[in-house]
């Protein structure tokens, strides 16, 4: 009987197991980027912002800050962060300066609400429940020339965002925006300050933006102790430096801000446009600060605060379309809101997340005690 050479062993080998080695490899290749998939199929929506600025003194955002330097932070791993809201210190919460007072009295300020799981915000905007049913869209009164405008705002760097505060009492040469809102509220709302935030509080279908801009307004008379907050996110997807000129005009008074105070704090930070030169209105009227609305169709719900002690008097106005700004623009406002100081102590004092937003965690929408309309030109 004939005995199998070496060679034809190894040869019947191959012929054998190289098949079932072949399929062992696409099978363990195929696993593999399942797996890969898995994993990164889609990208992290929470980006982080940039802690280094772009376009404005380059400070590194600190490590940590004092202890005692804020009431509140976004950063869930921080004692004070919004999980623990409910017991922060509110005794000086920016609010009370406008309780007990004659004509505006927000009066339940004083009571910390974060803990209550209705009447809260922010939301995510979507499936409104009932019908609209507003008979005008939210109206505007300009007085030419005597209107307060940009000129006349207080800008500020806070801890929790950008802050543009309106004169507190009209004069003989500013006028205070106000607006008109339909369904029931017969009296005017006055424009308080205007706020912006990184990344957005509200979504809009499921869409956190880049940021949001709160126009906050308060009431009068019957309604003196409510607040009418109208917003508009903030979309930087277009190109990275084709800017909307009416952001950049509040863009480069914050930056003005933030260099006077970090030259007084002698701070290390870039020269960044040495001479801040603002742009020149397009017209002789001052700049009407509702211009920068992209749109009169709105999202309608009744909320509270997005800071402590949460409380829940806000008549919600959130515009359905973005502004768009430029993607060098919204760095620039990330890296302010990170890079802030308190201009007395020159400590750090950003109550930014880990990812440097300053947003406050998405709320649950209670369906037994917030209704939400989504109000579009097919009812005005």
């Amino acid at each position: 009987m004939a005995t199998i050479s070496s060679f034809s062993k190894t040869t019947i080998f191959f012929i054998l197991f190289l098949p079932l080695l072949w399929l062992h490899y696409f099978r363990t290749k195929k696993i593999n980027s399942t797996l890969l998939k898995l994993s990164f199929h889609e990208p992290d929506p929470h980006r982080f912002l940039p802690k280094i600025s772009v376009g404005v003194p380059n400070v590194q955002a600190p490590q940590s800050r004092p202890s005692s330097s804020l009431s509140f932070s976004y950063d869930i791993d921080d004692p004070i962060g919004p999980q623990n809201w409910h017991d922060v210190d509110i005794s000086e919460n920016e609010w009370l300066r406008f309780k007990g007072k004659r004509q505006i009295d927000l009066h339940r300020t004083n009571i910390n609400q974060c803990n209550v799981n209705r009447i809260t915000s922010p939301i995510n905007l979507m499936y409104p429940d009932e019908e609209c049913g507003a008979t005008h869209e939210i109206k505007t009164k300009l007085h030419p020339n005597i209107q307060c405008s940009i000129r006349d705002f207080s800008f500020s760097i806070t801890s929790s965002g950008l802050r543009a505060e309106v004169p507190s009492n009209n004069d003989d040469t500013c006028i205070r925006p106000v607006i008109d809102l339909p369904n029931g509220f017969p009296f005017p709302w006055v424009l308080a300050w205007i706020e912006i935030k990184a990344r957005s509080e509200h979504l809009i279908e499921g869409r956190r933006y880049d940021g949001e801009m709160l126009m906050v307004h308060l009431g009068k008379n019957q309604h003196k102790n409510q607040v009418t907050i109208v917003s508009v996110m903030l979309d930087s997807t277009t190109s990275y430096y084709e800017s909307n000129d009416r952001i950049e005009a509040y863009l480069n008074r914050w930056e003005g801000v933030y260099y006077t105070i970090a030259q007084r704090c002698e701070k290390s930070v870039d020269k960044i446009n040495s001479n801040v030169e603002y742009p020149k209105e397009r017209d002789p009227i001052r700049p009407f600060p509702y211009d920068i609305w992209p749109t009169d169709q709105f999202y309608r719900y009744r909320g509270s605060i997005t800071t402590p002690p949460c409380t829940a008097m806000v008549n919600w106005r959130v515009l359905d379309e973005p502004i768009k700004i430029s993607r060098h623009q919204f760095k620039r406002i990330a890296s302010l809101i990170n890079n802030a100081m308190d201009p007395k102590t020159c400590q750090y004092i950003s109550a930014a997340s880990s990812k440097g937003e300053v947003n406050r965690p998405l709320q649950q929408f209670d369906y037994n005690h917030q209704d939400l309309n989504h109000c579009t030109k097919d009812y005005f």
